[in-house]
């Protein structure tokens, strides 16, 4: 699977080989503890008990950290506070996302080229999902920012 020859990698920088991205969640699967309730731990603390469990894995890159704990770690805790009625667990979610640092890939760079700025990846994920649920709907009108970029 890993070695399948029908991958294409022309245009991929290195970082993002799918191989090597594989690879290297493999080797986080084998260090993890599936039976520890990271969620109970403060926000603060998940972020440095998922830093200690990839580095046990021998995953050096802060950039893949902070893509996990907001695309995967974040949005589990929030799912299991909806799941239990649980408010804690869902601002736990929000404060998590609020430690780590702000994301910087296509769409947040277009909200900067609008000069809107964010602090944090909390911020840049409610920009992401403004981008997807008004701007590539063309929705302008219905978004306070896009009032505001239209009145200028």
């Amino acid at each position: 699977m890993l070695n399948h020859p029908l991958w294409k990698n022309k245009g991929l920088n290195a970082g993002s080989n799918p191989r090597k991205r594989l690879q290297q969640f493999l080797d986080f699967l084998t260090v993890f503890d599936f039976e520890f309730p990271f969620w109970e731990l403060p926000a603060s603390i998940i972020n440095l008990y998922f830093e200690q469990q990839f580095k046990r894995a021998k995953i050096n890159s802060k950039f893949i950290l902070n893509n996990f704990l907001i695309n995967c770690v974040s949005r589990f805790i929030f799912w299991k506070g909806n799941q239990q009625n649980n408010l804690v667990l869902t601002s736990k979610s929000e404060k998590l996302l609020q430690l780590i640092p702000k994301e910087s890939n296509r769409i947040t760079r277009k909200w900067e080229n609008l000069n809107v700025y964010f602090k944090n990846a909390f911020d840049t994920q409610a920009l992401i999902e403004i981008y997807e649920q008004l701007c590539t709907r063309k929705a302008c009108l219905d978004c306070e920012i896009g009032k505001k970029i239209l009145g200028k």
